[in-house]
């Protein structure tokens, strides 16, 4: 089911991904890792030449293991968020905030927050327990949308990320469901 809210730039329709998403999924994928190279693990340009394939699978974070929300603007993709579940029968109450991205212009109208609270019911739905995430640790604004949104530090993962040759700490985060 679609929840839709409004902002100040308008009108937001928040809903899990679908097939049709495929290429705005990509190219939204691929402006976070090139907008933003330090906050995420995964390469522009490795990413950039991966098969349609991936791109299925990453979308469908390979089937029940995993959802993708997005939040869609007049059947735009501004932003976007997943959840992976852990894969095995002893790690299946753990979830993962993955890919977390919106675009500059709407930043500020708390999409994050509702994308992430869709992930998180979603993973209630398949018995997650706890929610985990990492950010880098130089990233004030997301660091307070997480903990603004229940998450707190349990540690660090000293230089995580090596970008252009410099360093960069991931802060852990967990958010505990119930």
């Amino acid at each position: 089911m679609d929840n839709t809210i409004d902002t100040p730039l308008g009108k937001i329709t928040l809903r899990a991904a679908h097939e049709g998403d495929l290429e705005a999924f990509r190219e939204l994928r691929l402006e976070a890792l090139q907008e933003n190279p330090s906050s995420f693990g995964s390469d522009y340009a490795v990413n950039k030449a991966q098969p349609k394939e991936f791109w299925v699978g990453r979308l469908n974070l390979e089937g029940e293991n995993g959802k993708f929300f997005f939040a869609t603007h007049k059947d735009e993709l501004v932003g976007m968020c997943g959840i992976m579940l852990g894969t095995s029968p002893k790690t299946r109450h753990n979830g993962t905030i993955v890919s977390v991205y919106i675009k500059p212009d709407w930043q500020g109208q708390h999409l994050a927050r509702e994308l992430i609270e869709l992930c998180a019911g979603w993973g209630q739905e398949h018995g997650v327990k706890l929610l985990k995430l990492a950010v880098v640790a130089n990233n004030a604004s997301a660091i307070r949308c997480y903990t603004g949104c229940g998450f707190s530090v349990y540690g660090i993962d000293p230089q995580a990320i090596c970008f252009e040759g410099k360093y960069y700490d991931e802060l852990l985060m967990v958010r505990l469901l119930g």
